[in-house]
């Protein structure tokens, strides 16, 4: 095939063209930093939390809406508080709040229950392969969980 000539006149380039080294877009974001609990106390404390969050056994409503509340100054790991497919669970929003709060309210499905129960009581008792408490990042970015 025979190259076309570049006859585009309008295009001009107005400098000198320079070399620079590739640098990619995904890396970089570092660890994310999260406030270091006591693991017994603020296990319990968010096991305690999440059971008044839920609303009386009288109530039978399919699905439950909870707010969980970010430390000040920390992210919360919003990511893990969406998972439609796997447990039937919903982000339905995140909003800022004062003092770098970060508020997510999700919608919890009754037979979804069970999953957020295991996952405070993994977090108190079990580890990882590499040693830290399993759920680490969710629970620990986690400051209070209330009824919305």
């Amino acid at each position: 095939m025979a190259k076309k000539p570049f006859n585009r006149p309008h295009l001009r380039v107005p400098f000198d063209p320079t070399t620079s080294r590739f640098t990619s877009v995904q890396a970089g974001g570092g660890k994310k930093k999260f406030k270091q609990h006591d693991r017994a106390s603020h296990g319990a404390k968010l096991q305690n939390e999440f059971e008044n969050a839920l609303p009386p056994d009288e109530e039978q409503d399919a699905v439950i809406r909870v707010e969980f509340l970010s430390e000040p100054g920390f992210d919360l790991e919003i990511q893990s508080l969406d998972s439609v497919r796997k447990g039937g669970y919903e982000l339905l929003n995140v909003r800022p709040g004062a003092g770098g709060v970060t508020y997510a309210t999700v919608l919890i499905p009754r037979k979804s229950l069970k999953h957020f129960r295991a996952l405070f009581s993994e977090y108190i008792a079990k580890n990882t392969r590499k040693g830290s408490p399993a759920h680490q990042a969710l629970v620990e970015s986690i400051g209070t969980i209330r009824r919305a």
